[in-house]
């Protein structure tokens, strides 16, 4: 961009966010991916700028920036994740004019983002913990029916095996006379049943 585009957007929005154009072209940079302009340089081809992130703090800290511990390790920061997330700057250098990019973002813009992104995983982890212990009751359920009919011993070394994995699903492995059991006893239940 010409310093004089970069001046006319930071002059109507002092909190104007430009891009690096090397690192949205993949390349290396030493320079931050997200900036604002702050100052001009001591000639055209230069500007001051301080780089610009979004933080969301997951743990708590004390005055000095180091993290809280109880007997349990890290404390984990409660709040809502609005309340825990904050737009934090970096020091202030000299870049290239050349490889400042316009963009629509503004640090209210990256703030808001952000916290709905952090919101949005949070939900996905609860909805994954809570599919998660549902399946670790079902498959505890499935292990008492399985003893009880005879199928296998599921509180023991056993011929049968339930697993969990990721998002509540449950993973049955027979083999041997578990098998022959198994189908033995969803034959009865399906006689029982009228079909």
């Amino acid at each position: 961009m010409k310093r004089t585009e970069i001046l006319e957007i930071i002059v109507s929005n002092p909190q104007a966010v430009f891009k690096n154009a090397n690192r949205e072209a993949g390349k290396y940079s030493e320079y931050p991916t997200y900036f604002q302009v702050v100052n001009t340089g001591y000639d055209k081809s230069c500007v001051y700028v301080k780089s610009v992130t979004v933080r969301t703090v997951d743990y708590l800290k004390d005055d000095k920036g180091g993290f809280i511990r109880d007997e349990n390790g890290v404390i984990p920061d409660t709040r809502p994740i609005a309340d825990r997330t904050e737009v934090q700057y970096g020091g202030t250098r000299l870049m290239p004019t050349r490889l400042i990019l316009k963009t629509d973002m503004t640090e209210a813009g990256m703030l808001a983002d952000t916290i709905a992104q952090e919101e949005a995983n949070e939900k996905e982890r609860q909805d994954r913990d809570n599919a998660t212990a549902q399946a670790d009751t079902e498959a505890m359920e499935l292990a008492e029916v399985f003893t009880s009919l005879g199928i296998t011993n599921m509180n023991t070394n056993y011929e049968g095996k339930i697993s969990l994995s990721s998002w509540g699903r449950i993973t049955l492995q027979f083999e041997g006379e578990s098998i022959t059991r198994l189908v033995s006893a969803l034959k009865s239940a399906l006689v029982e049943v009228g079909v």
